[in-house]
């Protein structure tokens, strides 16, 4: 395989793993909770989230059943773009406010952010 095709896999599995992750997330569920469902571990679980493995067409079924998502929003091209203009930082906020337990005090951050995005302008 070359290189360039490499990359392109690799890109793809972390696009999908970042948007399975983004629906984990969403509904409040656990790595290990999720790995139970799907019949595996919460390493497995991790791996699949972070693109280090491929999720088999079975899984990703089952996932979008889940999660009550349509299979094609993990082929979203247009998302897949969107998540690549991000830095990796403002995802890994974005996704802390997401596991905030209280929906509350994840409202209140979000405008604490806000707020502070305003006064910078």
């Amino acid at each position: 395989m070359s290189a360039v095709r490499k990359k392109q896999n690799d890109d793809f599995d972390q696009a999908l793993g970042f948007r399975l992750k983004m629906l984990r997330q969403t509904h409040r569920m656990s790595q290990t909770e999720l790995g139970e469902i799907l019949g595996t571990s919460y390493q497995q679980v991790q791996r699949l989230e972070a693109g280090i493995n491929r999720l088999s067409p079975e899984k990703l079924y089952a996932c979008a059943k889940i999660f009550n998502a349509p299979v094609s929003y993990f082929f979203d091209t247009e998302t897949h773009d969107e998540i690549n203009k991000f830095d990796k930082r403002i995802l890994t906020i974005a996704s802390a406010i997401a596991q905030l337990p209280d929906p509350d005090l994840a409202k209140q951050v979000y405008q604490l952010v806000v707020s502070m995005s305003d006064r910078l302008d």
